[in-house]
């Protein structure tokens, strides 16, 4: 009964496997529009430093790359880097960016070594949710 059942299931993924072959190929101008195009970046193309954490995209589609050495914004062409800066108490809290997640809102949240900082925008500044010590 056991191999019964092992069969049947084989033949119920085949199927499916099958099914969505042919979905994919029923038009082959559209299975080939979306080209995707993969880029390096490093060190040398302006990366602040080369362990990224965690990468995000945002809604204006700008990549976010969290670092050892800070928060790094890509459009593209170039590097924008946050890093803390003891002097400016809306900077970054910490260099060490752990991960970044984007809200349904679109907002940039950044966990660091030192707590949670919100990106705002409008000011390119940060706001600081730090872990009592």
């Amino acid at each position: 009964m056991k191999s019964w059942k092992r069969l049947l299931f084989a033949a119920v993924r085949i199927l499916l496997l099958a099914a969505v072959l042919l979905a994919n190929s029923a038009n082959p101008a559209q299975a080939q529009s979306g080209v995707i195009r993969f880029e390096t970046l490093s060190v040398e193309n302006g990366l602040s430093q080369s362990t990224v954490r965690s990468i995000v995209q945002d809604t204006q589609g700008f990549l976010w790359f969290g670092t050892e050495d800070g928060l790094n914004k890509y459009d593209g062409y170039s590097f924008t880097h946050y890093k803390h800066d003891p002097e400016n108490p809306t900077s970054i809290a910490d260099s060490a960016i752990n991960h970044i997640y984007l809200d349904s809102l679109g907002q940039l949240w950044i966990g660091t070594a030192s707590g949670l900082d919100r990106f705002i925008r409008q000011d390119q500044t940060f706001e600081h949710f730090l872990v009592d010590a």
